[in-house]
């Protein structure tokens, strides 16, 4: 593989998925250095190739049980799912616990229905060995953004350790001057220009982004939470509707004033009933 482009990624994508495969990428990079752009500027491209519609709301998880529900029954065979920050989902484990069981069982089903999967996370380092060695497909590197570095799997049965992140950490050695040190890796597949979200499209983003991880939609959790608790997540709303109200699309301000409008209810709600 030497795509150079992010059609030509998504394109390599869906030859694998067409082999009835599954597709499983870890994104890593520091914050704000393009990780979630390029997955979804990717599975955007996946989707459309494949004929499927992409959105934020339903391709884009951030907890560990919307990635269960999509992978399982919500979206349709060879979608995209992103699992931004990778949903604390695949760090070291230091047991096999049940929900490490469960995410065993994830894989399965995402190879039975060739899901493509991209989990955004700071390193590569941070990912539990046994999903990384045996599930992830391709470790893609931000550089810059703008620009991503793609590794691939090293199919040798007999290596101890499929990414040779040992071996690597000599070989990339000058990776802060220029990304073509990345050609001296044996992992090495490929390097990829990817654009930014247009100005509507990261408006979208932002606002559902901002709304699930604070679990807007979900009133028995909104319930659950002390006073002090939904009083700061009303705050944190209503601070990122500040900052980033001039670059929302409309329908997207609207929709954060009625979450906002929802927790404050709630608030009352809680007041009305003495819980506080």
């Amino acid at each position: 593989m030497r795509a150079d482009s992010v059609e030509d990624y998504a394109a390599e994508i869906v030859k694998i998925q067409n082999k009835k495969l599954d597709f499983s990428a870890a994104v890593c990079g520091m914050t704000g250095s393009g990780k979630s752009t390029f997955a979804i500027q990717t599975g955007k491209a996946v989707s459309n190739l494949n004929k499927q519609k992409f959105s934020f709301e339903a391709n884009v998880v951030y907890d560990r049980q919307s990635l269960f529900d999509a992978v399982s029954f919500q979206l349709p065979e060879k979608s995209v799912i992103v699992a931004d920050e990778g949903i604390n989902l695949l760090y070291k484990r230091e047991s096999m616990t049940r929900g490490q069981i469960d995410l065993v069982k994830l894989f399965d089903v995402c190879r039975d229905r060739k899901m493509c999967v991209f989990f955004c996370i700071p390193q590569i380092h941070k990912l539990d060995k046994d999903i990384r060695d045996s599930h992830i497909k391709h470790w893609v590197q931000m550089y810059e953004r703008g620009l991503a570095v793609v590794f691939g799997r090293d199919k040798n049965p007999a290596v101890k350790d499929p990414w040779h992140l040992m071996d690597n950490a000599r070989r990339l050695y000058g990776w802060e001057h220029t990304p073509n040190v990345a050609k001296k890796s044996r992992n090495f597949r490929g390097m990829i220009r990817y654009a930014e979200l247009g100005q509507d499209e990261e408006g979208e983003y932002l606002a559902v982004k901002h709304a699930k991880r604070i679990s807007i939609n979900d009133q028995d959790r909104i319930l659950s939470l002390s006073a002090p608790e939904v009083k700061g997540k009303l705050y944190y709303l209503r601070l990122f509707y500040r900052d980033c109200k001039e670059r929302l699309p409309e329908h997207a301000q609207g929709e954060l004033l009625a979450w906002a409008s929802e927790l404050h209810e709630a608030l009352l709600r809680k007041r009305r009933a003495r819980i506080i």
